[in-house]
């Protein structure tokens, strides 16, 4: 994979999303990483047992 990206964003909570979109509003190109399996940080919602399978 061969891509250029104006910026890279670490980290799906909050503050990187609502920065990713302000930058993509702007038209930059962004790759957005996180590395957790599921999206939101701190603020993400999971139910107790869904890692338990």
């Amino acid at each position: 994979m061969d891509e250029e990206y104006d910026v890279i964003l670490l980290g799906t909570g909050l503050k990187e999303c609502v920065l990713a979109g302000l930058l993509g509003v702007a038209g930059k190109k962004i790759l957005h990483m996180d590395r957790n399996k599921y999206y939101g940080g701190e603020s993400a919602s999971m139910t107790p047992l869904e890692e338990v399978k």
